[in-house]
């Protein structure tokens, strides 16, 4: 029995053309638009955009919407085969990366044991180390999480669970194990430090610099453990996602108002010091871009507070 007729439906005299035209313009692409290629035509790079056009709705027409499903499933994995090439230069580079601070570090360890250089040397080394493995470790993290979920790393502390495993959690615990050997190392140079200002062998200023960056890292520390709270609350589903976020930005801003609470009483520390010498005449003009920089700080202050105030 006769179908009615679809007004909408293309008539089979459009998908005769159309079929026609697109051929046409795919013989006219392939010889002259592309190139030889050992594989065969590569239409991606050497077909001209209406034929690449033509094809998509001649596909759309006769396929359907399955085949426009299998299209974008195709353009999905060319994103995800970009992702993982991205990841791999990466790994490579952090890879490298560690083979040289583990040079580095062996041979200011050697020089240190020799007596050729004091011991406080060695440190800025082993951090560097430190800072190259937590990169690298990160790096693996991310291809297996690549390869696991086929898609983009997802690092929201409501981000769901690959089949089971918390790569979330994995990347907070890779940052903690970071914070703890660097405060580690932080703390030995202050005790070095603070030996040679006694000494008079160093200015103040110096062991004040390593006391603030070994602050900063408590700070860094404390926000790491409370987001890896927050993530196991998530996942035994005792927080909802989207509270989970926001009580994750409420936290990253407090911890932002602490940092800078910090960073501004050590500067109110070295002006004050400053001011002294420059009362002496023994200023460098350092009074000028102390003030500019605490005034800086008050502003950015200012801005967190605001936040915190739009998300509670």
């Amino acid at each position: 029995m006769q179908h009615p007729t679809d007004p909408h439906e293309p008539s089979p005299d459009f998908h005769r053309f159309l079929e026609w035209q697109t051929r046409t313009t795919l013989r006219r692409g392939e010889r002259f638009g592309g190139h030889a290629h050992p594989r065969g035509p590569r239409w991606s790079s050497g077909l001209p955009r209406v034929a690449r056009l033509a094809a998509l709705v001649l596909v759309s027409l006769f396929a359907g919407a399955g085949a426009v499903v299998a299209a974008e499933r195709l353009q999905d994995s060319r994103v995800l085969a970009v992702l993982l090439e991205d990841n791999r230069l990466r790994l490579e580079l952090a890879e490298r990366r560690v083979q040289s601070a583990r040079e580095a570090e062996a041979s200011a360890r050697l020089r240190v044991e020799q007596g050729l250089a004091p011991g406080v040397s060695v440190l800025g080394f082993q951090l560097r180390l430190a800072q190259s493995e937590r990169d690298l470790t990160l790096q693996v993290t991310d291809r297996e999480e690549l390869a696991a979920a086929g898609r983009t790393v997802d690092e929201r502390l409501s981000a769901p669970l690959v089949h089971g495993r918390d790569f979330v959690r994995e990347r907070l615990e890779t940052h903690l194990t970071f914070h703890e050997r660097a405060l580690e190392l932080f703390r030995k140079e202050a005790a070095i430090r603070k030996a040679q200002v006694e000494s008079g062998n160093l200015p103040a200023s110096v062991l004040f610099e390593v006391e603030d960056e070994a602050a900063s890292l408590r700070s860094q520390l404390e926000r790491t453990v409370e987001r890896l709270a927050l993530r196991g609350d998530f996942v035994a589903g005792r927080v909802e996602a989207e509270a989970c976020e926001r009580r994750d930005r409420i936290a990253g801003a407090e911890h932002r108002l602490r940092h800078l609470d910090v960073r501004q009483a050590a500067l109110e520390r070295d002006l004050e010091h400053q001011r002294v010498l420059q009362a002496n005449g023994l200023s460098s003009g350092e009074v000028g871009p102390l003030e500019l920089a605490r005034d800086e700080l008050r502003v950015e202050r200012e801005l967190v507070l605001l936040e915190l105030e739009l998300l509670r």
